[in-house]
């Protein structure tokens, strides 16, 4: 079956860096990456598509009392897509959505019992498309809590929320307001054993000209 689509044969791989900070009461990472590999797009898109992105990001932990600690993020990613001896409409949908997409977030973290920890934070973000970004290029703002879980071998995610988008030009990109959300379950039943289950909410950029972006349940 793959010597009838040898386009596809592409060298690829994950290759990062961090650099950490530990002081009295704050920690600091600055991290760099870059990702070549096959990936599924979407659920408008079940197939593999080519993704090559690089990725900066900077964030820290200030811990303000015994419970209560403040964090913030900074993150920048550089991401393309193509796919390779696929249908023409997503061949062209695909590379349509490369672009650089910036963003940060800070806010509050609440350590009410041990192995707990809540969360609320302010997130905002910017995407610049390589491919009409008169039309395309957008903000988001949101409002998140969080709510985590954590143990040797048991470890629970939840994050929610609230976002708002509107394209920077208002001419092709309508503006939404939704929630997202998404939620990551790791256990260990035995040592050399893990079982995983996740899911989101979330919003999509979508490869068709007349339906700029969708919801995401996966």
């Amino acid at each position: 079956w793959y010597s009838g689509i040898a386009g596809r044969n592409q060298l690829g791989g994950q290759y990062s860096g961090s650099l950490y900070g530990f002081f009295n009461r704050m920690t600091a990472e600055v991290s760099g990456s870059y990702f070549q590999q096959y990936q599924r797009y979407s659920t408008e898109v079940d197939s593999l598509v080519f993704e090559t992105s690089s990725n900066a990001l900077v964030k820290f932990d200030l811990q303000l009392t015994s419970k209560l600690g403040l964090f913030g993020q900074g993150a920048w990613a550089d991401v393309h897509y193509r796919q390779i001896d696929g249908p023409p409409d997503e061949e062209i949908g695909v590379v349509r959505n490369s672009r650089v997409d910036t963003g940060g977030r800070g806010g509050l973290r609440y350590t009410p019992a041990e192995h707990w920890s809540v969360g609320l934070a302010a997130e905002g973000t910017f995407a610049d498309f390589d491919f009409d970004p008169d039309l395309r290029n957008n903000t988001s703002t949101a409002v998140l809590g969080s709510v985590e879980y954590s143990r040797p071998k048991l470890f629970f995610n939840l994050l929610g929320g609230w976002r708002e988008g509107d394209g920077t030009q208002r001419k092709y990109l309508p503006r939404y307001s939704t929630g997202v959300g998404s939620f990551f379950l790791s256990y260990f039943p035995i040592r050399w054993l893990e079982l995983q289950v996740g899911g989101h909410r979330q919003v999509t950029y979508s490869i068709t000209a007349t339906n700029p972006y969708f919801f995401e349940n996966r």
